[in-house]
């Protein structure tokens, strides 16, 4: 009777571990399925996001950057605070070498130095036609303009470069001169 009794705890410490055991074993599993699921509805994402550069204008004496895009993807583009816009650009003549700023987001229309803007979403932005659907979110097909202002002007002649990465990792780099 107690082979019998030892037995059956030493069963029980055998399947209870075994228990404990696969259990650290598939919890990992489940994380690693569910981050699996979001890199494949992010590359999703990132391969329907398209945007093309119409054009960059340099004005305020080469400290005043316009950018007009274009959204040629079919993801709807919006949280431009949580998007990237880097200038590498060549100054004036008092400095030396490529000069690289990272601007912050604003709000405003008007953006003040070291910051940039999205004034206006348009449906045409060369007739300044505005946007009809979803305000503040850049639909397929749609042109937006992104403001920037630099505390550094740029030189001139130069040719410059300027990197705009939205949220979901996607990036539109626009060479300019000035």
């Amino acid at each position: 009777m107690t082979n019998l009794i030892v037995a059956m705890l030493t069963l029980t410490g055998i399947i209870t571990g075994a228990v404990v055991l696969m259990q650290g074993a598939l919890a990992p599993q489940g994380e690693l399925s569910d981050a699996w699921k979001t890199l494949k509805a992010n590359s999703r994402e990132m391969i329907q996001t398209k945007m093309s550069a119409l054009g960059v204008d340099v004005t305020g004496g080469g400290s005043d950057i316009e950018l007009t895009i274009r959204n040629d993807g079919q993801t709807l583009l919006r949280d431009f605070d949580k998007w990237d816009l880097i200038v590498a650009y060549d100054p004036t003549t008092t400095s030396s070498g490529l000069r690289f700023v990272s601007l912050v987001y604003t709000d405003q229309a008007s953006p003040a130095s070291g910051q940039w803007s999205v004034p206006g979403i348009y449906l045409d932005a060369s007739e300044s036609d505005s946007e009809v659907f979803g305000p503040g979110v850049v639909d397929p097909g749609e042109e937006f303009v992104v403001r920037a202002k630099i505390g550094i002007p740029i030189g001139t002649p130069s040719t410059n470069t300027l990197l705009l990465a939205v949220a979901n990792g996607v990036t539109l780099s626009a060479q300019f001169n000035n």
